[in-house]
């Protein structure tokens, strides 16, 4: 792929880690102010700002939207980080 030839790679996956490690910081903000339950409803909705146009996001979103454990959706968030190609 000519794109990574180029080193956009490089700048494709720093951008992923960069979203993905300011949405960890905005969940563990939410969980700081809100009730759990509360806190995993609305960060549904805001990974998928986060991870908009990514490689992977719908499957991505699709998973997050059915855990209720925030430990394990911060999991997927790492996960989905790690696998940035």
């Amino acid at each position: 792929d000519l794109r990574m030839s180029r080193g956009l790679g490089d700048v494709y996956k720093r951008q992923v880690q960069e979203r993905v490690e300011t949405a960890l910081r905005h969940y563990d903000m939410l969980l700081q102010w809100k009730l759990e339950r509360v806190a995993v409803n609305e960060m549904r909705k805001h990974v998928g700002w986060y991870v908009s146009g990514m490689r992977g996001a719908a499957q991505l979103r699709a998973s997050i939207n059915l855990v209720e454990d925030p430990n394990e959706a911060k999991d997927m968030l790492r996960a989905f980080a790690e696998s940035a190609e």
